[in-house]
């Protein structure tokens, strides 16, 4: 557990948005029976946002999971839209069932149009590998890959474009220029030669 919160600490610090924290009970990785839990003690973080990857529903009454995460679908979401609901399954039973505080996060936010049809980029935290290796992993990722998928050097992609469209004019402007610097230079070693033959 330690090792994960230093993984979410170095994942801010990578510039990572959100890391996503699963519901497992078996398989000896993945240790978190309830994630939010976990997301509670990660009080090291400052700017990263984590939420539940998954929360087993069948385990759980979707009103009590509502209640403690704000961040799931079907029922739950409208529950998170403020809905009061009177329902009854052979799972759970809610009457007049509300939530009493508003979602901190945008649980409906289209990731689609905003990755460009990409939709969302999901990394699977294992112990397989050594932890440095681990680390520099994501530092890779957060480095080569989001930049991409996060538009973050859009406009330096479009400065490039621009300075690749237009490098014959930029081309011949530079070599023109060295032209001129250099016959200014000969033309004052020129003079100064005169000047010093005229004494």
């Amino acid at each position: 557990m330690e090792r994960d919160f230093e993984l979410m600490g170095w994942l801010e610090k990578l510039g990572f948005a959100e890391a996503w924290i699963d519901e497992h009970h078996s398989g000896g990785y993945e240790i978190y029976g309830q994630p939010e839990l976990f997301i509670a003690a990660a009080e090291r973080t400052r700017h990263i946002r984590l939420g539940t990857g998954v929360i087993s529903l069948p385990y759980h009454h979707p009103f009590m999971v509502a209640d403690r995460i704000v961040q799931l679908g079907d029922v739950i979401t409208r529950l998170l839209a403020g809905e009061i609901i009177t329902q009854e399954t052979a799972w759970y039973r809610m009457h007049e069932a509300r939530l009493h505080l508003r979602p901190y996060s945008r649980p409906r936010e289209n990731y689609w149009s905003k990755t460009g049809g990409f939709g969302y980029i999901l990394l699977l935290a294992h112990d397989w590998a050594e932890w440095e290796a681990t680390k520099r992993s994501y530092e890779l990722f957060a480095r080569y890959v989001l930049p991409r998928f996060e538009e973050r050097n859009l406009w330096r992609s479009h400065s490039m474009d621009w300075m690749h469209a237009n490098r014959e004019t930029f081309s011949a402007e530079r070599k023109n220029a060295q032209v001129r610097a250099a016959e200014r230079q000969l033309a004052e070693e020129r003079r100064r030669g005169a000047s010093e033959a005229a004494k």
